[in-house]
């Protein structure tokens, strides 16, 4: 459905105009305040009602507006009151009227119809409902990827978070070179040294005992020599010492050579040493395996983090959407991997009419005001979009180059 003929009278600035609109870009052409925007804004009136009239829509000094909008199959005239009411009238080629003609006008056009320019500098937010309104399935599909993306995002940060804590802690430990089997039993040890030492301090007090024994051998048995009276006494006492020495000697020899404390001495001097290198050692083991078991966790969510990533792909890559490079980002539109508020002019120009032709299914028509901001370049890019879209634009421009239609004190002039 396309525009092939436009009539307006006492609309705002626009005395009489009649204008047929070819296919492709239609420049309105005229200096400023000629009533350019005016056409185009009584098109967006006849089509758009109530939403879309000014408080005051017919000229001054005029009692009544009218705007008649033909598109072939169906005939849409609008007439305008100066207190800002109006009344619509949408007949078929055979003259027949709708009964419900404002309900029918909104199937025709969408969103964008009357200014797709505005794509471009909506909010990201709105920018992405207005894309999701497009493809209802495929953004609900996002969403779920998004949301799973989005926890398993989560759960990697944590398990990176922790793995490199750990991480941390194991390059802060040092490493235990010939670790201890077993730590050093403290009390057993010193138990061990005092056994040692009781035998060495019984053995000694028995080799004083039988130097004793000796010495006072000897002096009996020089008693004996000396005095003859006191030899019974003396031999008595040597037999005593002499049995006592051989009980002695004997025990002595049970008991076994002397016992080295040195190396118990040793065992306990580097006690805390020994048992904190093992200790070490024994922390450094379970951290490894705990570094292991967080690394493999990460390595596990980073994994499905890219499947969420390349599922999302996989839906935008099946899905028709308006642009090629076009996706959903999170808070607003991505294009060409970048945010849609960093692309060039003439990218925002090309993505905002693809836009607006996708929600053009029935009225294939765009009006632009405003297109006196456009160069050379983005005005060849709108004739080549309507084309390969096989959209009529119209488009407003101050100055006569390139003109279909000039607007000179509201009325047509060439």
């Amino acid at each position: 459905m396309r525009i092939i003929g436009i009539e307006a009278q006492n609309v705002m600035k626009l005395k009489a105009v009649r204008f047929k609109p070819g296919p492709g870009v239609n420049v309105i052409g005229g200096k400023n305040g000629a009533g350019k925007s005016t056409l185009l804004n009584s098109v967006a009136m006849a089509f758009g009602g109530k939403a879309l009239v000014p408080a005051e829509p017919v000229r001054t000094g005029q009692k009544k507006g009218r705007v008649t909008v033909d598109v072939g199959d169906w005939k849409i005239t609008r007439t305008f009151k100066p207190d800002g009411s109006s009344a619509v009238t949408l007949a078929n080629a055979d003259g027949l009227r709708a009964s419900s003609p404002q309900k029918i006008l909104a199937g025709f056009y969408g969103d964008l119809t009357f200014n797709p320019l505005a794509f471009a500098t909506m909010p990201g937010p709105k920018q992405l409902d207005t894309l999701k309104s497009l493809v209802p399935q495929v953004a609900e599909q996002i969403e779920d990827i998004e949301a799973k993306r989005e926890c398993l995002y989560d759960q990697r940060h944590e398990a990176n978070r922790d793995r490199d804590r750990l991480k941390a802690r194991l390059e802060a430990m040092p490493e235990v070179e010939d670790a201890p089997a077993e730590p050093v039993d403290v009390s057993a040890a010193a138990e061990e040294l005092e056994a040692i030492q009781e035998h060495n301090q019984g053995r000694q007090y028995l080799r004083a005992a039988m130097e004793h024994c000796i010495g006072a051998g000897m002096a009996a048995k020089a008693i004996v020599e000396r005095v003859e009276e006191e030899l019974a006494e003396a031999r008595a006492e040597l037999e005593a010492c002499e049995i006592r020495y051989k009980c002695d000697a004997l025990d002595l020899k049970a008991m076994g050579n002397p016992k080295d404390p040195a190396p118990v001495r040793e065992q306990l001097a580097n006690a805390e040493a020994t048992n904190a290198a093992y200790r070490t050692w024994q922390d450094r083991t379970a951290l490894v395996e705990e570094y292991k078991v967080v690394a493999a966790d990460a390595e596990h969510f980073d994994g499905e983090v890219k499947d969420c990533d390349a599922a999302k792909r996989e839906v935008l890559a099946s899905a028709k959407l308006p642009v090629d490079g076009l996706e959903f980002g999170v808070d607003g539109l991505l294009y060409q991997g970048v945010p849609f508020e960093q692309a060039s002019q003439a990218e925002k120009l090309r993505v905002s009419v693809a836009m607006g032709c996708a929600m053009n299914p029935e009225l294939r028509v765009m009006l632009i005001q405003d297109a006196s901001l456009l160069d050379e370049d983005n005005m060849a890019l709108l004739a080549e979009m309507a084309e390969e879209y096989d959209m009529q634009m119209l488009v407003e421009r101050v100055g006569k180059e390139g003109a279909s239609v000039i607007i000179e004190d509201g009325e047509v002039a060439e």
